[in-house]
């Protein structure tokens, strides 16, 4: 019942160690009641997804005890610094996301070059241009691999910032794209 949730905590905690480096301790995530609902197919109001949820609280795997807490429909998972360390020790040292964030955090990047990293990891990229959305541009793996997000990629001045949504995130906040 867990498996997608605790691979999405995984990868949120890679992209946070890719971009900001690792660090011993503790790690609140966050998540909507409608993305757990999805990554845990489930269709659950906030007090039956904290029952849902309450497992959790002892040890998972090899990321430790998860605590969680929510305020309305907002979801926190503490995890204690376990989970960090195991990231740290098992997660791929390079590959798309550390190659994507080194370009990314680069002053002076164009879009051409955030693209071309999608382009060395697949040639089955999606890009779609936004230009009337809150974003710029949207890319992602087409057929999933190497990972499964959505990207949403905004221009400002000499820096690109992006948004990583998971797919079905991506269809909730924007349907009709």
């Amino acid at each position: 019942m867990y498996d997608d949730l605790l691979q999405n905590v995984t990868e949120l905690i890679y992209e946070q160690q890719c971009k900001l480096g690792y660090a011993h301790g503790v790690l609140r995530l966050y998540y909507p009641l409608s993305s757990l609902n999805r990554l845990l197919k489930t269709d659950l109001d906030a007090e039956g997804m904290q029952a849902a949820l309450s497992p959790l609280s002892g040890s998972v795997d090899a990321l430790g005890p998860i605590a969680v807490t929510h305020a309305g429909e907002r979801f926190c998972l503490s995890l204690g610094p376990r989970a960090a360390d195991w990231v740290h020790e098992n997660a791929p040292k390079d590959g798309f996301l550390p190659a994507l964030i080194e370009v990314v955090r680069r002053h002076g990047a164009a879009m051409d070059d955030v693209l071309s990293v999608f382009f060395r990891f697949s040639d089955r990229v999606t890009v779609e241009q936004k230009p009337d959305a809150e974003f710029d541009v949207l890319a992602y793996f087409s057929d999933g691999v190497p990972d499964g997000f959505r990207y949403c990629f905004t221009c400002e001045g000499e820096h690109i910032t992006y948004h990583r949504l998971t797919a079905d995130d991506y269809n909730d906040l924007y349907p009709e794209r």
